[in-house]
């Protein structure tokens, strides 16, 4: 309940730009509907979908984006923004447990393409 009263619902069409690499992040997004493309340019790092989560660590550490975010299709996001966030967990330790949790998934995933991309360059090293 106490979530659901500090976020607010947005909406992007098709092709919207969320925001761009390089751009100041304080914000986490959470998807209800629709899909967003995380990328740089033409690369893709991946295609997010409903109920999944990005732009954790901006709402943690408000530095420059990493990549830029827009909707592959129409999008219904819920959007947390760091002040109401940092009052959040102050009173809910389960929160900031949901964040530490989601934070080492995103580094054990990293280590994980991190090793597959070795073992690939290695394989190609005669």
């Amino acid at each position: 309940v106490d979530v659901a009263d500090i976020v607010r619902e947005v909406e992007y069409a098709e092709s919207e730009q969320l925001f761009l690499k390089g751009d100041l992040g304080n914000k986490m997004y959470v998807i209800a509907g629709g899909k967003i493309r995380i990328h740089d340019g033409d690369h893709t790092f991946s295609v997010l979908d409903k109920h999944e989560i990005f732009g954790e660590l901006a709402l943690l550490s408000p530095k420059p984006r990493s990549a830029s975010a827009t909707a592959s299709e129409d999008s219904l996001l819920l959007c947390l923004d760091q002040a109401p966030f940092y009052e959040l967990i102050s009173s809910h330790p389960e929160v900031t447990k949901g964040i530490i949790q989601r934070l080492a998934e995103l580094l054990r995933n990293q280590n994980e393409e991190i090793v597959a991309m070795k073992q690939q360059l290695n394989e190609a090293t005669p």
